[in-house]
């Protein structure tokens, strides 16, 4: 989650603007990333945080290891032959509107 969302989802979260379903998922977020917890806090003393304090919060979280690109199978590698090359589409015709001239509605008679 990009630090700037995750910030709006924490303020969502605190002002009782999510959804059950995104405050449920953002519960469990809340249970496997211990820095969330901490950045709460921190922005309900501060109410705005800056790129240095998320960085100083989440300074002990690990990141992930980085992947290799997913191929499909273990079988499969990746293709050195460029994409297709697409032949440029001829320009449309230029059409014109015209304005649609409203008919005033017969009056009924009684």
């Amino acid at each position: 989650m990009e630090d700037i969302q995750l910030q709006e989802a924490i303020e969502r979260y605190l002002t009782d603007q999510m959804s059950v379903e995104e405050r449920t998922q953002f519960e469990a977020i809340r249970k496997t990333t211990p820095g969330i917890d901490q950045m709460v806090i921190e922005l309900l003393e501060r109410e705005t945080l800056v790129k240095e304090d998320i960085d100083k919060v989440f300074a002990k979280v690990k990141p992930w290891p980085k992947r290799p690109a997913w191929t499909g199978s273990a079988r499969r590698q990746p293709s050195s032959t460029p994409p297709v090359r697409l032949q440029p589409k001829a320009a449309a015709p230029e059409v014109v509107e015209e304005k649609a001239v409203r008919k005033p509605k017969p009056k009924k008679t009684p």
